[in-house]
């Protein structure tokens, strides 16, 4: 039994009956009924024309055909070389010998019918219509099986079989058999195979067969392609796909002599003459891959139509190059375009945030480019286990994969670096023309503050009332703006900008301005130094404060944004700014230490004064006075005392507290000492 191409008793094809042919059945059978012949007379007339025989042999076939697709070409388990090996013309081949018979049985379905009808009843033909009828139920059970398990092929590098094939031609390498398992020795076509190679190993000098087991069956490839080449019946791709299976399954696999080398590498001349002729067969092929996987970048680049030169990318020109240069220049082209195109876009944009849009969809670009060589990279890893031992031909080609990765990685990187650094130039103009807006408003407000202090100011009795008015209503004013310029610089102080200078820029315009307005009110200082040093305070307070932006109405409650980087910039600060910033704080610090110590001596000279009169009040000398309790030292300025009239004990108020309401005496002297309305106890 053959896999494909079986005659099935010479009958190649069952054709319907013509008219003549039904005409002459239906004649013979009216002659059968006019001459009363017997039943068995008609049913051998019937059985020259339908072969019980055929039915048979076909429904041998179709079972054994199942086993074998089952078995073999369609695997339940996960097999990387099941899915990669995908059997397209042997699964074709058999497709096609199960469809003939399909037809057959139609057209054999199709004649029983019409002999049928000219007779009553004929069990005989019965039984062949009931036989027919199960034969095609199990062959359209079988067809959506195959055709289920034919993939999709895209280009010639998804037929893994035939580049192995291929390439093993190129080769020549020595070859060893195993024995064939009962499965496939039913095959005319691998028995035929086996039988052939088995003589090829006879010794000629002894003229006999070897007996079974004796040694390895060993052959070159090409031995194998010429047995089956030598068919000439047109199947040869048929015929390459079943070579690569009985690899695949394991019954042929490439023989290695133990401590030995390759005697196909004793030649280094021919073992260059291989490697050239593997590169030439597999160039084409990798092309037709990377032009495939490509195909939208390609069309994208032509699109885009960006050369220096602006003349029309000349892509069959390119692809008539090495890999190894026009890769890298698909790679280029698309970079270079995209590049071109993007900038152009951004110099029609006002809005920064949408440079973030188009950083994404550049990145979102280049990251498909980069899939799509990685999907080539991944199909050209599979040729490599076809190369042994040439394996250096996929390693040299995989170096100019992972070179175009290193430059896409490398270009990607540096523009969108740059459209970062763009985003946040933007975003810096974007607040600095908001703090310019806002100074130039407030430079407006303290000229008219100015101008309307300096009228009060020249007359001989500036009246206070309406200074400190004006200074209120300039100070809400004031306020307001300082409110809008921290919204605006907390809104983006999560963002990855530096807004250092912009804030400086704020304090040195309104440090000078302050210089400059300064002496409005130090003119009269000398004629009503009591009665404006309020208002200076508060003039100082305003300008001072300006430079200051914050949130909060009460600064006191708040620290100011200038002075709060770590929420902002910080990191982002040069050494020099890091320094200059530092050195004003110290400043500030060194003025607020100064005021510390001031209210820390004056604090210490009350408390002084509180714990001298306590103790006076209370009739205690000693200045290290225990409590009788917890007999901790007592500050008379900050804690509450209670003392015992009898013993004079002293304790603190809170330590014996408890006591007192419960015993209403002294814990040390038991004297009962408390008036219930004496008022020692604090509600």
């Amino acid at each position: 039994m053959k896999i494909i191409n079986n005659s099935f008793h010479e009958i190649g094809e069952i054709k319907g009956f013509t008219k003549d042919e039904l005409i002459e059945i239906k004649r013979r059978i009216t002659k059968f009924k006019s001459e009363k012949s017997d039943q068995a007379d008609i049913d051998d007339f019937l059985k020259e024309i339908f072969s019980n025989e055929l039915l048979k042999i076909y429904a041998d076939y179709i079972n054994e055909i199942r086993d074998f697709i089952e078995q073999f070409l369609i695997s339940k388990e996960e097999s990387k070389l099941i899915n990669d090996f995908i059997y397209q013309h042997l699964k074709s081949g058999i497709l096609d010998e199960i469809k003939l018979i399909s037809n057959n049985l139609l057209n054999l379905k199709l004649n029983g019918r019409n002999t049928k009808r000219f007779l009553k009843n004929s069990d005989f033909l019965n039984d062949i219509l009931e036989v027919t009828q199960k034969r095609l139920d199990d062959i359209n059970d079988l067809i959506p099986l195959i055709e289920n398990s034919l993939n999709k092929i895209d280009g010639i590098y998804d037929d893994a079989g035939y580049i192995w094939f291929e390439v093993n031609k190129i080769k020549n390498l020595s070859f060893k058999f195993k024995e064939l398992p009962n499965e496939l020795e039913k095959w005319e076509e691998i028995k035929d195979l086996y039988v052939y190679i088995e003589n090829a190993n006879i010794d000629p000098t002894k003229k006999k067969k070897r007996k079974k087991k004796d040694k390895v069956l060993i052959t070159h490839f090409n031995e194998i392609y010429k047995f089956y080449n030598r068919k000439q019946d047109g199947y040869i791709k048929f015929y390459s796909d079943l070579i690569s299976f009985l690899y695949q399954i394991n019954i042929i696999e490439e023989f290695e002599s133990e401590g030995e080398e390759f005697e196909e590498f004793i030649n280094v001349l021919d073992r260059k003459e291989i490697v050239k002729n593997i590169k030439k067969f597999l160039q084409p092929i990798i092309k037709a891959l990377i032009e495939d996987k490509l195909k939208i970048i390609l069309n994208e680049i032509l699109e885009l139509d960006l050369e220096a030169d602006k003349n029309k990318i000349n892509l069959e020109k390119l692809f008539n190059q090495k890999i190894s240069i026009f890769l890298p220049k698909i790679s280029d082209y698309y970079l270079d375009g995209l590049e071109r195109k993007y900038q152009e876009t951004i110099s029609n944009l006002n809005e920064y945030n949408e440079i973030k849009k188009i950083a994404n969809l550049y990145s979102d670009k280049i990251n498909i480019l980069y899939s799509l060589i990685e999907e080539i990279d991944n199909s050209v890893v599979k040729f490599e286990p076809f190369l042994k031992p040439y394996e250096e031909i996929i390693r040299a080609l995989r170096k100019i994969f992972d070179n175009v990765f290193s430059e896409i990685t490398r270009r990607k990187d540096e523009y969108t670096y740059y459209l970062k650094t763009i985003r946040k130039e933007r975003l810096r103009d974007n607040i600095r023309n908001f703090i310019n807006e806002k100074i130039s408003e407030l430079n407006g407000l303290m000229s008219g503050y100015q101008d309307e202090t300096s009228l009060i100011v020249r007359e001989e009795f500036p009246q206070l009332k309406q200074i400190r008015m004006i200074l209120s209503d300039y100070k809400v004013k004031i306020q307001e703006i300082k409110d809008e310029v921290y919204k605006k610089l907390d809104a983006f102080k999560e963002k990855d900008i530096d807004i250092y200078q912009i804030i400086k820029q704020w304090e040195d315009n309104f440090t000078l301005k302050r210089q400059q307005l300064s002496f409005l009110l130090s003119m009269i200082l000398n004629k009503l130094f009591k009665n404006f040093k309020g208002l200076i305070e508060e003039e100082d307070l305003l300008f001072d404060k300006i430079t200051e932006i914050t949130e909060q109405k009460e600064i006191i409650d708040s620290v100011p944004l200038n002075f709060a980087l770590s929420n902002f910039l910080v990191d982002k600060l040069r050494e020099e700014e890091l320094n200059e910033r530092i050195a004003k704080i110290n400043s500030r610090i060194a003025n607020l230490n100064k005021e510390i110590n001031l209210y820390q001596s004056e604090l210490t000279n009350l408390e002084e004064t509180l714990a001298n009169k306590v103790k006076i009040r209370e009739g205690i000398s000693s200045d290290k006075i225990r409590c009788g309790v917890c007999h901790k030292h007592i500050n008379f300025a900050k804690e509450q005392i209670i003392k015992c009239p009898f013993c004079e004990a002293v304790y603190h108020y809170l330590c014996v507290a408890f006591w007192l309401s419960k015993y209403n005496s002294c814990p040390s002297c038991q004297n009962t000492f408390l008036d219930p309305n004496a008022g020692m106890f604090q509600e």
